[in-house]
């Protein structure tokens, strides 16, 4: 294992995510220092997390709105930018967990924002990579900027099925999650990944999800029925039933058209916030 030691700084509430991550960054052959894996029951712990801060070469910060609210995690990133500013070997990098407004000295440093543990470590290696080699000079990574924010109403008829899909299929896991809203990325192409900000509060009521299955089944049901008659009209030979196939189309188009607005409201409601990365 290489000696480029990352100290992880990181809200409580976040530790699942954050443990998923250090785990992939481990699997790279990075060293970290992990509060969790590091701190021993008989330590010293201000002592042990000063050591951990004053032998990282990269300090990670995992930011989210608990992270900033945080008085230690706060003393925490302090420190580890005064540490920078004083010595080129050191560097900070910010892993957005959600949409939170970094502080000002921290939101010009590099940021990464959040998709997977294994998408992200990849991203912080990279970096890491990158500064090894010399290459931050001439070619810096973006300062952090607002994330693009996608509306419902702009999310494509294709891509609303598969952010639909995923969020029943994981809504078991999405509840299970800490904070009030939960984070969880969607890739929709090797290069793009879109990341759902779930509230909490909507996704515990079980009226609305039932609602959302009901009416994902009736999109379903339209969207069949627009295919399969419009494949017998290309097909042609219907006669004197052209006309009704014809109508028979027009009408489950009009339905499927009104369920997916239906559904926009709904996720709308569910998933207030659409993040757009790559």
């Amino acid at each position: 294992m290489n000696d480029r030691k990352l100290f992880i700084s990181y809200s409580s509430r976040d530790a699942d995510r954050v443990a998923a991550a250090v785990e992939e960054l481990r699997r790279r052959n990075l060293s970290v220092w992990f509060d969790q894996q590091d701190i021993q029951p008989s330590d010293d712990i201000v002592r042990s997390i000063d050591e951990g801060l004053r032998t990282a070469k990269y300090f990670i910060v995992f930011a989210s709105h608990e992270y900033v609210r945080s008085e230690w995690t706060r003393a925490e990133y302090s420190a580890s930018l005064y540490a920078a500013t004083n010595a080129n070997e050191r560097h900070v990098i910010a892993v957005l967990l959600d949409d939170v407004e970094l502080p000002p000295l921290l939101a010009a440093r590099r940021a990464i924002l959040w998709t997977t543990p294994s998408g992200t470590a990849e991203k912080i290696a990279a970096a890491i990579e990158r500064l090894d080699a010399g290459s931050s000079a001439s070619a810096p990574m973006a300062p952090h900027t607002a994330p693009v924010h996608l509306r419902w109403e702009d999310v494509r008829n294709e891509v609303l099925d598969v952010l639909l899909n995923e969020l029943l299929m994981h809504y078991g896991d999405i509840l299970g999650r800490a904070g009030p809203f939960i984070s969880w990325p969607v890739p929709i192409t090797p290069e793009k990944t879109l990341v759902l900000q779930v509230s909490k509060a909507v996704a515990q009521n079980e009226d609305l999800i039932e609602d959302l299955r009901a009416e994902r089944e009736k999109s379903r049901i339209a969207k069949y029925m627009v295919n399969e008659l419009s494949i017998k009209l290309l097909a042609g030979g219907l006669a004197v039933m052209e006309p009704a196939f014809k109508l028979a189309v027009e009408s489950n188009q009009q339905k499927l058209d009104a369920s997916r607005r239906v559904l926009r409201e709904q996720l709308a409601a569910l998933v207030p916030r659409i993040l757009v990365t790559g």
